[in-house]
């Protein structure tokens, strides 16, 4: 059986954050990446936990990263992200929200005006719905013009006096 080195009682002084691994066999025990890569800013956590015949167990930030997120806990770039998202989403909601209010009243209007939703909900466009409501009230009105002549209908009773040398205006038929 392995011979394994217990840590100490006091576990978090000897954890350490490092650039690259320093004892053999100088990789992270899941991924075997080892450092390196120029490019690559992943750091290597130091348990101070050493296993015989194999040496320091190192985890990268990667898969330190990786074990967390599986046990349900964020890293600081994680957490960042998360906190713009849910910023962006609360701009996008009042913005909803407030033009979801102005539609709501514009619906309100319409409804205290006996719009007839039914027309629109039955096919036909709002335009004709217009036009037929207009039609409505032409007729009404026609209806209501018949009763009382009006200045613009000429006739025989009602034709305007002019001098008898002036007849510029006056049409015949």
């Amino acid at each position: 059986m392995p011979n394994y080195t217990r840590m100490g009682d006091n576990t978090l002084g000897k954890i350490k954050v490092l650039d690259r691994p320093l004892a053999l066999p100088g990789e992270c025990i899941v991924c075997r990446y080892g450092g390196g890569d120029g490019d690559d800013s992943r750091k290597f956590i130091d348990f101070d936990f050493d296993i015989e015949f194999y040496g320091t167990v190192y985890f990268c930030s990667v898969c330190i990263t990786s074990i967390f997120n599986q046990l349900g806990f964020l890293n600081p770039e994680q957490y960042e992200e998360l906190v713009e998202r849910l910023s962006v989403s609360e701009g996008s909601t009042s913005r909803l929200l407030v033009e979801n209010a102005s539609l709501r009243s514009a619906i309100s209007a319409l409804s205290n005006d006996s719009f007839d939703f039914s027309v629109v909900a039955n096919g036909s466009s709002v335009e004709q719905h217009e036009s037929h409501a207009d039609g409505i009230n032409s007729e009404s009105e026609s209806i209501d013009r018949k009763a009382e002549p009006s200045d613009s209908e000429q006739g025989r009773d009602n034709v305007s006096a002019t001098s008898s040398g002036d007849h510029s205006g006056i049409f015949t038929i």
